[in-house]
């Protein structure tokens, strides 16, 4: 689902916590509260997953603060629930917030995060034959006359951007 910093305050008690995650995690709605809040121990490179325990009325911002010291990561791991975990599209609520860029190839609308991703997957329009609708009409014979811009082309150029 990616990760997000959320402020939990710490009078907050179940409700308001699931209330607050939903917001951010969207797909967390079809989840119905069946989730529970894990912790990251230790380090190098591998991190043990350890059950932040609720308290008896569920999640409270205390007990949260508590057990976790408002450092780190919390990770959100459903129970019953497998979470959808393709791709959403670009237009979902999820990207509302982000800043969109205008993709040269299809003039689509995308997040700016997500354009590196949608540029190589991006299905380019055909742009490898030249219309010439016009050019018929010009002698390559003997002439030294050139051919005026109305007789001349169309050209789309190609191009490749640089990935360093």
């Amino acid at each position: 689902m990616g990760r997000r910093t959320i402020q939990v305050p710490e009078g907050a008690c179940h409700k308001e916590i699931t209330y607050l995650l939903c917001e951010v995690y969207f797909k967390m709605n079809e989840l119905e509260g069946a989730w529970m809040l894990h912790k990251a121990m230790g380090g190098s490179g591998q991190r043990r997953l350890t059950l932040v325990s609720p308290d008896e009325m569920g999640y409270t911002g205390a007990g949260l603060f508590k057990s976790w010291g408002g450092k780190g990561c919390l990770y959100v791991m459903p129970i019953q629930h497998r979470l959808d975990m393709s791709p959403l599209p670009y237009t979902a609520r999820e990207f509302e917030a982000m800043p969109n860029a205008r993709c040269v190839s299809c003039s689509k609308h995308v997040p700016l995060q997500l354009l590196s991703l949608h540029v190589e997957t991006c299905t380019k329009p055909e742009v490898d034959e030249i219309h010439s609708d016009n050019n018929d009409d010009v002698d390559e014979g003997d002439s030294t006359e050139l051919p005026s811009c109305s007789q001349v082309p169309d050209v789309k150029v190609r191009t490749k951007l640089y990935k360093p």
